[in-house]
């Protein structure tokens, strides 16, 4: 009987073909592992994964970003004798007054600002004695009377007459009596001025008001941060105000506790210093307060503190640092030697370097980006 040899012949082929399958599969992952490490391999070492870094000049740094206020200090201005109701305002925002600047009227009659520190009492009329009067005769010799220039305490015809001509010229029914609220007298002129609550059109204006504060010295820098970001800044840290003003963190201390409450807030309040004159507040040292201000209650400027001071040169990524056993900093080259470096910066990952020239490359162990 004739055999089939076929079948045989099938198994035999399917045999061999998967012999076959196995052998080329198994090479395959030779040459795939092989491609692998002559594709990651740094300088002939296998075992090395790392990417390349081209180093390059950077700046590094880090800075805080902060909103600060400049507010004025100011005391309290003199008491007003007026009494009526308040028809208009004249001087109705910070700004700076002279003797005999008008400042608002009551019941249509304005009231004028005087230089004296004797505060109004009375009336004053032909006659009348005293040290409100010598102010009186100082204030109308500075408005144009040289008649009544002198140290008299005295109201006299002179007085009365010259007293009448600033009446008419004031606004104000030249009877030759000046009245207690005609006056509002403050210590020194000129000053700027910020009015109060008590300064509004249609108010009831009683004796004992006072509608201004006055500005008193200079204005204050006002900056207040989180706790936690207190820490991070170094006292003598380089500032930034505004767009182009510099200044140094001269110190930080605690916010006042509130009214009532003995506890300390949960802010610190950052003083701020011109680089020349770290013993001085900001604002002492020249005008720019001044004119940030300018009629403003208060106005708010951006800060900017350099927490950690800028650096450039050379950079590369800290990743690529390495630090033996004796504390020495270095990087490996891709040729394969070690390049031994100083740090003198770092932010963001990336470190500028002393001891590597620009268009070195490096190697970076782990899975860094390539440049």
């Amino acid at each position: 009987m004739k055999r089939d040899w076929r079948p045989a012949v099938r198994r035999t082929g399917l045999v061999l073909a998967v012999v076959i399958a196995v052998a080329v599969t198994f090479q395959a992952g030779r040459w795939s592992v092989g491609s692998a490490t002559r594709a990651t391999g740094i300088a002939g070492d296998a075992t090395a994964t790392a990417m390349t870094w081209t180093v390059e000049n950077r700046s590094v740094g880090r800075s805080l970003s902060f909103t600060g206020k400049i507010t004025p200090t100011t005391a309290d201005g003199p008491t007003a004798r007026a009494s009526g109701v308040i028809t208009s305002v004249l001087v109705g925002r910070s700004t700076s007054v002279k003797a005999g600047t008008p400042l608002y009227t009551v019941d249509l009659r304005p009231v004028h600002a005087g230089r004296g520190k004797v505060p109004a009492f009375r009336a004053l009329s032909l006659g009348d004695e005293g040290a409100d009067v010598r102010q009186l005769r100082g204030f109308l010799c500075a408005q144009g009377s040289p008649s009544v220039c002198g140290d008299s305490p005295l109201f006299d015809a002179n007085l009365q007459s010259a007293l009448m001509q600033w009446q008419r010229g004031a606004g104000l029914p030249a009877d030759g009596t000046l009245q207690a609220g005609d006056i509002l007298w403050f210590p020194t002129l000129p000053v700027r001025v910020r009015p109060t609550e008590a300064l509004e059109t249609g108010r009831n204006a009683t004796p004992g008001d006072r509608p201004y504060r006055v500005d008193k010295g200079v204005p204050e820098l006002e900056l207040r941060v989180a706790r936690d970001q207190a820490a991070l800044i170094p006292v003598g840290a380089a500032v930034l105000v505004g767009d182009d003003q510099q200044a140094v963190v001269a110190g930080l201390g605690q916010v006042p506790a509130a009214a009532g409450d003995g506890a300390p807030g949960g802010e610190m309040l950052v003083r701020l210093a011109r680089p020349a004159s770290p013993e001085k507040q900001f604002c002492a040292v020249d005008t720019y307060c001044l004119r940030a201000l300018g009629k403003d209650a208060s106005v708010s400027v951006p800060i900017k503190v350099q927490t950690v001071p800028e650096q450039s040169g050379p950079a590369v990524p800290m990743a690529a640092i390495e630090t033996d056993a004796a504390g020495q900093t270095s990087v490996l080259l891709v040729d394969g030697t070690r390049q031994e470096v100083s740090v003198v910066g770092s932010a963001g990952g990336i470190a500028v370097v002393t001891g590597l020239a620009v268009g070195a490359t490096v190697a970076v162990p782990g899975p860094q980006a390539q440049k």
